[in-house]
């Protein structure tokens, strides 16, 4: 059967999904620089697998001499301060709140793309961003203004995070017609699992932390994300339009929760839920044409 874009896109939803509560075990199992670093060399290990159906060679080449700036880039914004920031954030809130957080990202891109691209932003979508950061403000807070609690950090991490990834959407977006994003994925991936691991060792951290026994959980959460979830996504930006694709992922948040609720028993006030529910709404919305 050939994938649509559409399907495409709901398949990484589930996937991205299904690795955002994974992702929560995994800062706290083993270290919030470990699963950063462990995580990045494991998925070029993964994404390799793909490299005989692309122009690899040639591909990688450019990335390191023509793209060279913007792959370093992408690097520090994506695999290094963004992952660091994500991880230490999901260490210390929930997979539920996490879900819905990850819906601010598509809004990041529009403004930094109004930003830097100089990209039209439409007065509705300047609206609905300011509907999501209130929905954003309920899920946080659950409508309490007192004191911050380490959950709230956690959610201020995790936002913190997604304004890294969303800004190395701009690198991405000026080699992506040229460069394959299994090969950006790759090299930014290992270059960045490499500084990683050269600040671990500077670091009183524990490099063998990963054991025989637990190593199933970090495998896990490459393949539901690296693998299947990113690949996913970019064959669905590939077949059909942005907005498109933005709106269909928004089913990840509900998906993570599901299995946050189920796997973990996390849950969520009212006042939460009506947060939550902003934010899938209004993200629905901005990127329906």
């Amino acid at each position: 059967m050939k994938l649509t874009g559409e399907l495409s896109a709901i398949l990484s939803a589930i996937f991205i999904g299904i690795a955002i509560p994974i992702s929560v075990i995994s800062s706290r199992e083993f270290g919030v620089l470990q699963v950063a670093a462990y995580s990045s060399i494991f998925s070029v290990i993964f994404l390799l697998a793909l490299t005989p159906f692309i122009n690899f060679k040639k591909q990688i080449k450019e990335v390191l001499t023509r793209y060279l700036k913007e792959s370093m880039s992408i690097t520090f914004s994506r695999s290094i301060i963004g992952s660091l920031l994500f991880f230490y954030g999901v260490s210390l809130t929930t997979s539920i709140r996490t879900a819905f957080m990850m819906r601010l990202e598509p809004i990041f891109v529009t403004i930094l793309s109004y930003s830097f691209l100089k990209e039209k932003v439409e007065s509705r979508q300047i609206g609905l961003i300011v509907l999501i950061i209130l929905g954003a403000f309920f899920l946080s807070t659950s409508g309490n203004i007192g004191a911050i609690t380490e959950t709230q950090i956690g959610d201020l991490f995790v936002i913190l995070s997604l304004l890294f990834f969303s800004y190395s959407y701009i690198p991405i977006k000026r080699i992506g017609k040229e460069i394959n994003p299994v090969t950006i994925t790759i090299v930014n991936n290992l270059f960045g699992g490499i500084i990683l691991f050269i600040i671990m060792l500077f670091l009183p951290v524990d490099l063998l932390t990963i054991s025989s026994s637990n190593i199933w959980l970090l495998l896990a959460y490459v393949v539901t994300f690296f693998v299947f979830g990113l690949y996913f996504y970019f064959d669905a930006m590939r077949k059909t339009k942005p907005w498109i694709v933005s709106s269909l992922l928004s089913f990840s948040s509900v998906v993570g929760s599901v299995v946050a609720y189920f796997g973990l028993g996390e849950t969520l006030n009212y006042i939460q839920v009506l947060g939550a529910g902003i934010i899938l709404i209004s993200t629905y919305l901005i990127f329906k044409k």
